[in-house]
């Protein structure tokens, strides 16, 4: 055989090697780059971080699957927002003081004047077989309403209880509790533990029937705060409101044990913290829909309080006053406003307002708004009975 022959066949031989291995590799091995559509793992994670910062998907119809926006996975459909209303309804049968929203249920639950708790059942209210509480103060549902922490009083004292929306039940908890807030987890408890005068800040787990406590804050060195769970790792503490009075606002690092000043000589501040959005008020800023770092996320050109604010995912709603108004003669019942109700797109940054066509002429003073995926409710200061829109 000639030479020639021979570096051909061997060129041959080592092409068609090397072609099987290319071939092998290149459907074993992912591509790390492949025009815009990879993704790097700093990228994925930093995707999950904000996502886990509450940011949402920018969308009117948004699907939530089972992770920590919901709970526990009960935003499985399409969440499909309404922003028109044509129907105006009343909820309850006679005036309540708190109400909240069971999810899973789609129904209401809510606290009568004389604290008996009855829920809504097409259209009509049951009572709960459970004795009255007497002078509640506070309800603080967690995201689906499934568990609610309610503050009452007893013949010993002032406690904390967890109402259960499936049971229909009350577990009374620890009278060392002065203030509680749902975990990030939805189901475990940071509160405030006074012990002998000392204040700490503990978590309780619900796998132990929050009887047994962590300690996170072995001695909290501040005073006549709210405490609020800001993210996983970060806790807020929030002066009391009080007329005329600065408000000043801490933040606590879980990891790194310490804490920072977020914002000081705040007056007539308010706030309401939902997961997406952060409704706040003062005298400094005007009123402000923001994110969890008090950063404007919405343009508002008219002024309204938190406590006549919620949101669903991007979609906030405001009742807004017709005229002026001022927090602490509102909060105690010195004034009475006449609201027109606003829709938020965080996403797009609109502001518009609603129009409601079966209004009759019924005056709202709007306050406890809850939205959600059909109906929009709240209590109106007028008479204190609970209504829906539809």
């Amino acid at each position: 055989m000639r030479p020639i022959y021979k570096y051909l066949i061997i060129f041959l031989i080592l092409g068609t090697i090397a072609w099987i291995i290319y071939f092998v590799v290149s459907k074993t091995t992912p591509t790390e780059e492949q025009g815009n559509t990879t993704i790097s793992t700093s990228t994925t994670n930093t995707l999950i971080e904000e996502l886990d910062n509450n940011e949402q998907t920018p969308t009117d119809v948004v699907e939530i699957e089972n992770n920590e926006t919901g709970d526990g996975g009960n935003y499985s459909e399409s969440a499909v927002i309404k922003t028109s209303f044509t129907e105006l309804q009343k909820v309850s049968d006679v005036p309540a003081q708190s109400y909240w929203y069971y999810e899973e249920n789609n129904r209401i639950f809510y606290i009568t004047e004389n604290g008996e708790i009855k829920k809504v059942i097409d259209g009509k209210s049951e009572k709960i077989a459970l004795n009255p509480l007497n002078n509640v103060s506070m309800i603080k549902p967690n995201r689906g309403g499934s568990s609610v922490l309610i503050k009452f009083a007893t013949n010993s004292g002032t406690i904390w209880g967890i109402f259960s929306s499936m049971d229909e039940k009350i577990t009374p908890l620890n009278s060392s509790i002065t203030d509680a807030v749902w975990d990030f987890n939805n189901q475990d408890i940071v509160a405030l533990w006074d012990q002998g005068g000392t204040t700490s800040v503990v978590s309780l787990s619900s796998l132990k029937s929050y009887s047994d406590k962590t300690v996170i804050i072995p001695k909290l060195k501040l005073f006549d705060v709210d405490i609020f769970k800001k993210s996983r790792d970060e806790l807020l503490f929030v002066e009391k409101f009080g007329n005329e009075y600065a408000t000043s606002i801490w933040q606590y690092n879980l990891k790194t044990k310490l804490f920072s000043t977020i914002r000081s000589g705040l007056l007539d501040f308010s706030l309401n913290p939902e997961l997406s959005v952060y409704f706040f008020y003062s005298k400094n800023d005007g009123f402000v829909i923001g994110n969890n770092s008090f950063e404007n996320i919405v343009p508002t050109t008219k002024k309204t309080l938190p406590e006549k604010c919620s949101s669903l995912v991007t979609t906030a709603f405001c009742f807004v006053p017709k005229t002026d108004i001022s927090l602490f003669n509102w909060i105690t019942n010195l004034s009475f406003t006449d609201d027109l109700l606003y829709v938020y797109d965080t996403y797009s940054q609109t502001e518009d307002q609603v129009q409601i066509s079966d209004i009759k002429n019924i005056p709202i003073d709007a306050k406890n708004i809850i939205v959600t995926q059909p109906s929009l409710y709240f209590i109106n200061k007028y008479d204190n009975f609970i209504y829906a829109l539809k």
